[in-house]
C-alpha cells in the first residue's frame, strides 16, 4: 500500500510538470473529473472515505475488475 501511495505522489508530480504520457494523462483527467464532482471530496482535495489525497490517488495504476472498475481505487467504484 505504501508503494502505491508513493507512486501516486510521484505520478502527480510528473503530471504537474507535464512528464506523463498521453495515455496516462487521459486516465488521470478522467478519474480526476469524476472525483471533482464527488460529494466525498473535501475542499482540500482529500477523499472523506479513504482519506487519500485525490490528485495523487487518481495517478496510480490499479488492476481492473470484471466490471471495469479499479480494484482498491475509488472506494465507491466510480472509476
Amino acid at each position: 500500500m505504501i508503494k502505491k501511495i508513493l507512486k501516486g505522489y510521484y505520478n502527480f508530480i510528473r503530471n504537474y510538470l507535464g512528464f506523463i504520457s498521453k495515455e496516462e494523462k487521459i486516465v488521470y483527467d478522467y478519474r480526476y473529473k469524476i472525483c471533482l464532482k464527488c460529494k466525498y471530496l473535501t475542499k482540500t482535495y482529500f477523499c472523506k472515505l479513504c482519506s487519500c489525497y485525490v490528485p495523487a490517488k487518481v495517478a496510480v495504476y490499479y488492476d481492473i475488475d470484471k466490471d471495469g472498475n479499479s480494484i482498491n481505487g475509488c472506494p465507491k467504484k466510480y472509476w
